[in-house]
């Protein structure tokens, strides 16, 4: 049993090291950052083929490291366009239960998905 669960464990470890290495060759082949091209690539809007969460997600951090205050609100406007339907489920499935008056559970879902932390 020990050994079959070793075998998952290091099968996953295997599948996370194989992701890990794509997303760093997706960030890798970026174009110079702040270049035309390379905001054309981060502002996407074709799902699928626009570049992954976690790629833009190290875009966002190094455009913080850099004191690069537009470009990092120009990459969270981006993450958040992309994840705000997602968000927004969430949000609803948070609240499903919860009692509240007529018309105050629209406003708590927005504030819940709304609510993101000002880096």
């Amino acid at each position: 049993m020990e050994q079959e669960r070793s075998q998952v464990e290091d099968a996953i470890e295997d599948q996370l090291a194989a992701r890990r290495l794509t997303l760093a060759k997706s960030y890798q082949a970026l174009p110079v950052y702040g270049s035309s091209e390379f905001w054309s690539i981060v502002e996407e809007p074709d799902l699928r083929i626009a570049v992954s969460p976690e790629v833009l997600v190290k875009c966002f951090r190094s455009a913080l490291a850099n004191g690069d205050d537009i470009g990092r609100n120009r990459i969270l406007e981006v993450i958040i366009r992309r994840t705000q339907t997602s968000n927004e489920y969430w949000a609803y499935q948070v609240l499903g239960n919860v009692r509240v008056q007529p018309g105050e559970r629209s406003m708590l879902v927005h504030d819940l998905y709304c609510c993101v932390p000002h880096w």
